[in-house]
Formats: C-alpha cells, sequence, structure tokens
C-alpha cells in the first residue's frame, strides 16, 4: 500500500512522542506534510515521491538529517534558522536556485547535496563555514565568482564535487586564485565533465594541485609523491605557463565585459530615470491645471443661487432615496425574523409561521384598504373637480342663454309683494 496524505495517517496514528526515524519514501506523495507533531523526530526521509514544494516551516527544528531526493520540487520557503539539521539531500529534483531556501542560516549544516537540478549559480550558498562536504554535479552552473565574495566562507569545507557543469574555462581561475582562500581545508575536488577540463584536464589537475598543498585528491587522482615531483617538472614547462596566462587573460577580459555591461546597464537606469522624473513632472503640471479648472468651475457652480425648482428636485430626490432605506431596513428585519424562526425548534417554528402567514395576510388586507381609500378620495377629488369646471362653465356662459331682463324683474317684484304678504300676515 503507497501513502497519498502522509497528514491524514499521521492525525490517525496516537502517542507519536517517541518516533525518532521517519522514513516514507517511495510512496505517492504530492505535498510536504507538516512534521510537528513529531517533536523527537531527527531522521526524515521523503525521496522518491511527488513533491513539488519544500515546505521549511513543515521541518521541525530537531531535524538532524533529510532526505528529500528523487522528487518534483520547483520552489521551496525557508527552513527555520534554529535549525539543528546536519545533513541535508535535495538531489535529482528541478531546483532553477537556491537562494528562496535560506541555505546560509543553517549554522549547523555539514553535508549538502544539490546534484542533478537545473542551478545556474551557487547562490544561496554564501557563508557557510561549518559545510563540510558540497555536491553540485549535474546542475547547469556557469558562474563560479559567487566564490570570490567577500561573504563566501567554506573554511571548513574538505570535499567539493562541481563535475558535469558548463563552467567554461575563463571561469578556471576563479578555481584556480580562490580556492584556497574561501576553502583552505579542501581535500577532494571533483570537476570532470566540464567545457575547461575536457580541454586539457590533466594541466588543470597540476595547477589546482599547486595552489592548494592539503589537496589530497583532483577528479579521483591522489597527490602522490610522484604526482607532486611531476608537477614540478611540468610547472616550468611553457604549456602550462601559456594556460595560466590564457586563463587569466581570459578571466580579465570577461570581468573586462562585465564591468563594461555593468556601466551600460547603469547608464541606461540613469536615462530611465531622468525621464520618469520628467514625465513626472509634465503629468503633475497637468494635474495640477485639471485641478484649478475643475475648482473653479465648483466655485461657480456653488455661487449659483438655488431656484424654487432646484430645491423642490433635491427635496424630492432625498425624500425618495429615504423612502429606499426605509423599506430595505423593513426586509432586512423581516430576512432577520425569518431566520429567527428557521432557528427555532418545529412546534414553536409551526406556529411562528402561521403567525408570520396571518402578518403578510393583514399587511395585504391593509394595503389593499388603502389602495381602495386612495381610489376613493381620488374619485372624489375627480369629482369635485368636474363640478368646480362645470359651475365655472355656467358662470361664463353668453349673455343670450340668460333669461329677458323684464321678467326678472318682474319675478323680483312679485318675490318683493309675496314676502310682503307674508310679513303683514305675521304682523
Amino acid at each position: 500500500m503507497q501513502i497519498h496524505d502522509l497528514g491524514l495517517v499521521l492525525k490517525k496514528l496516537t502517542d507519536l512522542t517517541a518516533v525518532t526515524r521517519l522514513e516514507v519514501g517511495n510512496n505517492r506523495l504530492k505535498e510536504m506534510p507538516s512534521l510537528q507533531a513529531l517533536p523527537s523526530v531527527q531522521h526524515v526521509d521523503l525521496s522518491m515521491n511527488f513533491i513539488s514544494f519544500l515546505d521549511g516551516a513543515a521541518v521541525p527544528e530537531q531535524v538532524t538529517h533529510l532526505n528529500i531526493s528523487h522528487n518534483m520540487i520547483k520552489n521551496g520557503s525557508a527552513l527555520p534558522a534554529s535549525s539543528k539539521l546536519t545533513e541535508m539531500d535535495i538531489s535529482f529534483n528541478r531546483l532553477a536556485t537556491l537562494a528562496p531556501l535560506k541555505l546560509q542560516s543553517l549554522s549547523e549544516l555539514q553535508s549538502l547535496n544539490c546534484s542533478f537540478n537545473a542551478l545556474r549559480d551557487i547562490g544561496g550558498l554564501e557563508g557557510h563555514p561549518s559545510l563540510t562536504h558540497l555536491f553540485l554535479q549535474g546542475n547547469k552552473i556557469e558562474d563560479l565568482r559567487a566564490l570570490t565574495s567577500a561573504e563566501t566562507a567554506f573554511l571548513a569545507l574538505q570535499a567539493l564535487d562541481i563535475s558535469a557543469n558548463a563552467i567554461q574555462e575563463d571561469q578556471y581561475l576563479v578555481l584556480y586564485h580562490f580556492l584556497p582562500r574561501v576553502a583552505p581545508k579542501l581535500a577532494d575536488i571533483f570537476m570532470g565533465a566540464n567545457p575547461f577540463v575536457n580541454k586539457r584536464a590533466k594541466d588543470y589537475a597540476l595547477l589546482l594541485l599547486s595552489t592548494n598543498e592539503k589537496l589530497k585528491r583532483v577528479d579521483g587522482a591522489r597527490a602522490t609523491p610522484h604526482l607532486k615531483g611531476m608537477l614540478m617538472k611540468r610547472m616550468t614547462d611553457a604549456s602550462v605557463k601559456d594556460l595560466i596566462d590564457h586563463t587569466r587573460m581570459l578571466y580579465e577580459t570577461d570581468c573586462k565585459w562585465e564591468k563594461q555591461r555593468t556601466n551600460m546597464q547603469l547608464r541606461l537606469l540613469q536615462d530611465l530615470h531622468k525621464r520618469v522624473l520628467e514625465n513626472m513632472s509634465d503629468y503633475e503640471s497637468e494635474m495640477e491645471n485639471d485641478l484649478l479648472i475643475k475648482a473653479q468651475y465648483l466655485k461657480k457652480e456653488v455661487e449659483k443661487p438655488l431656484n424654487e425648482d432646484t430645491i423642490e428636485k433635491l427635496q424630492h430626490d432625498w425624500k425618495a432615496r429615504l423612502e429606499e432605506i426605509r423599506q430595505m431596513e423593513q426586509a432586512h428585519r423581516a430576512e432577520e425574523k425569518d431566520q429567527e424562526v428557521l432557528a427555532m425548534e418545529p412546534s414553536t417554528q409551526g406556529r411562528v409561521q402561521k403567525l408570520v402567514l396571518l402578518r403578510k395576510e393583514a399587511v395585504t388586507a391593509t394595503e389593499e384598504w388603502r389602495r381602495k381609500k386612495r381610489e376613493a378620495r381620488e374619485a372624489m377629488q375627480q369629482e369635485a373637480a368636474q363640478e368646480n369646471v362645470s359651475a365655472t362653465q355656467q358662470e361664463t356662459a353668453p349673455d343670450e342663454e340668460k333669461p329677458p331682463e323684464e321678467e326678472q324683474v318682474g319675478e323680483g317684484v312679485d318675490e318683493g309683494e309675496g314676502m310682503n304678504e307674508i310679513e303683514s300676515e305675521g304682523d
């Protein structure tokens, strides 16, 4: 049976305080599990899985040996600075750089195997005074100038393997001149299968032996008294001197071109910075003009007197907005009440639902009554308006439609006489 999720397995297990070794190699793990549940584990083997990310936080501080080789790791995060890790194997992965791992902070690291990855330089390994064995074979390393950095110090390094990389002849001078300074205890070095070694491997081996007295083997060849004697003879050979001069010339030329390229990039950055400042100045002036124009426009708008139509429109909009907010609040309260109903017990919930339905019916009936009342009021207002219109039309009718003036006068007289008769009868 193969494990797919180690975290799930660890959760099912109990009493893991006494576990000191964890070996789960040759499984189907796709993620690096957290091992913080193992407070005593020291040896961890996660090799031959399908892990793609090295999670440094998942490794407990007390782990001393970590093997995560033969995976699919392309990137990772920093391991704890207080880690007691002494041996680490991350070979046969897909790492292009070691910088994210911050291996230089692991002060107790002694053996590091980064072979057969996709590394192009040794950045991220500076400042390792405790490292004794470093394996970098089978990568794509082209640049060794990180060894000349003032921060670089491999004071305890005894074995270095940089074979099967892409190191050119101009980089050999770095090894020739700086290895005795940065790695004074180096005893074994492997540099075969590089372009510069393929041409004159024996001469390069002799030159390295001449620069480092403690060097015992170069590409497996021991520094025997016979080899040292042959070295003394070859040191006077013109070919070896030419090799040294040629290597130095290549290195100095490369440094010269690198300096020129850096100066050119610096000039380009300065020109770019100048153009950016000019563009920013133009942009700021344009923005200032736009703000002045907008400020003047707003000032004119504010100074304009408000007419009655504008005030009425503002009031109408404000009232409409207030009504909208009130409706939203009512809907929100109703939704909260419905949620409270759903959270109640079934018996109580049924009664409350009935009350809610009755409330809704009452609200509907009230709205219907209000609508009918509003319609009746509107009908009465329309009838009153029609009566007013008809009265107005009667008052403004033509004179020929009125009765003759004489008849009106006669009628008035008769009425007066009638009134006199009534008064006399009353007397």
